[in-house]
């Protein structure tokens, strides 16, 4: 696997959006797996290509509460959590899951 650049998410997605090329070619040409490419494909799709050159985020407190009661109470999936919040990277929530209890334990001691 391969770390992406800005300029190849860019490419990416406009042969994706501008010439129809199928996400598994992507993910072949670029060396990054599948999900990852639809995840990215998804994530400039519904906030622009300005998703981008988001700096780091420290996440607040709230922030996770936020989206903690989304997942649990509201059952809300990761995948559209995390696409809806723009956050940048798969990776931040295919963590929640492995953390298991413990989470929903943090979650239920911050709740009102």
């Amino acid at each position: 696997m391969t770390k992406l650049s800005k300029q190849d998410k860019i490419e990416i997605y406009h042969l994706w959006h501008d010439y129809q090329i199928d996400p598994a070619e992507l993910s072949q040409r670029y060396r990054v797996g599948r999900s990852n490419i639809g995840y990215l494909l998804a994530l400039i799709d519904r906030h622009g290509l300005a998703v981008l050159d988001q700096p780091f985020t420290a996440y607040t407190s709230n922030f996770k509460k936020q989206a903690l009661r989304r997942l649990i109470v509201n059952h809300e999936s990761l995948y559209h959590i995390a696409l809806d919040l723009g956050l940048k990277s798969r990776g931040i929530h295919q963590s929640i899951p492995r953390k298991g209890n413990g989470l929903i334990v943090c979650f239920l001691s911050l709740a009102p």
